[in-house]
């Protein structure tokens, strides 16, 4: 199992029991890829895409769908994460009840060589007794465009308010007419 925890999450715990996952995950996976069958269980799956070709949008390429402990490790084999750097883009932590939580990564894998690639992570950690495993993690290479899209949709934009129009100047009002003089009463 991943990582020991007493406490249900709650508040910022899930943010920090996230990122705490996703650091030691991608370190297994450049660092000791044989092992990271050790963040799942028997009743875990592990599905992994390559990215749509822009080419043709329309076909989806199949899924390969990976299960127990062993397959997993076939399956991150397969990825040559192997003495890789890998650069978080976008982390989302969202609890999923009181005990587990969904996690998705965008980011990018560089190689000993310097080939860069990008993807997406999803990972549900389900806590079984005192500590949590992955037991669904969904893998997708992406187009270069993909990733940078995903951040910039992510970052705040401040927009500059509008310089305030003067109010305008009222016109002076206009000056009663004078009021006209009563004519002597004859006598």
């Amino acid at each position: 199992l991943i990582m020991s925890s007493k406490a249900s999450l709650s508040g910022a715990e899930p943010q920090k029991l996230g990122r705490a996952f996703v650091k030691n995950y991608y370190q297994f996976m450049s660092q000791r890829p044989a092992e990271v069958f050790r963040f799942y269980m028997d009743d875990s799956v592990f599905t992994e895409q390559s990215c749509l070709s822009p080419d043709s949008m329309d076909v989806v390429p199949p899924a390969r769908t990976y299960t127990a402990p062993e397959g997993v490790t076939t399956a991150v084999r397969n990825l040559e994460f192997t003495k890789c750097v890998t650069k978080l883009l976008s982390l989302d932590v969202l609890p999923v009840n009181s005990f587990n939580f969904h996690i998705m990564v965008v980011a990018c894998r560089t190689s000993a060589g310097g080939e860069s690639k990008n993807f997406a992570q999803s990972f549900l950690l389900v806590k079984k007794n005192e500590s949590y495993y992955v037991q669904n993690s969904i893998f997708r290479w992406l187009p270069a465009s993909a990733a940078k899209t995903v951040v910039a949709k992510k970052k705040v934009v401040k927009k500059k308010k509008p310089a305030a129009k003067p109010a305008p100047t009222p016109e002076p009002e206009p000056e009663p007419e004078p009021e006209p003089e009563p004519e002597p009463e004859p006598e």
